[in-house]
């Protein structure tokens, strides 16, 4: 309920295809999407740039100019880690419930996932319980040297701060 003061959402998630009623060739639990539907969608996977939802693989893009040049995210169960091919899920259990978002995930920290049109970073999870490594970009506040360097594409030259 968006009207609630409080920010949890509630909607069903599958996991397998036999949670799934529908049939056809192709359709079960997507595992990108973590809907009942088809389950290859177009798109980009975790971490692809988008403009509109229908841009990714999940149907959720966290949109431009938070995130430079939009990124592909998705839905997940924090205590099941249910992300599938190539996903993270971040999440937070004092945030009341399990829901997660899934991240691009990466095995080098430091390392460089997406340039376009700012550098996305492999990075260890300091907000969620998984304790793992996504794919992000620098939120306000962070250090940095360069605009490319923020998800803002903004770097205080003043204080080396993303803006």
């Amino acid at each position: 309920d968006y009207s609630s003061s409080t920010p949890n959402l509630c909607w069903p998630l599958c996991s397998s295809d036999a949670e799934c009623a529908g049939t056809g060739a192709g359709y079960g639990c997507n595992p990108m999407s973590k809907r009942c539907e088809q389950k290859v969608s177009p798109g980009g996977g975790y971490g692809a740039p988008c403009n509109a939802h229908t841009d990714c693989q999940s149907k959720f893009c966290l949109p431009a100019p938070n995130f430079a040049g939009g990124y592909c995210a998705g839905d997940c169960r924090g205590d099941s880690n249910n992300c599938g091919p190539q996903g993270y899920c971040q999440w937070n259990a004092a945030e009341g419930d399990i829901v997660g978002v899934c991240h691009q995930s990466c095995s080098s920290a430091g390392g460089l996932c997406r340039t376009t049109p700012v550098d996305y970073i492999c990075k260890p999870d300091t907000y969620g319980a998984q304790m793992g490594l996504l794919c992000m970009c620098n939120f306000p506040g962070t250090p940095c040297g360069t605009d490319s360097d923020c998800c803002s594409n903004f770097c205080s030259v003043a204080t080396n701060t993303c803006m």
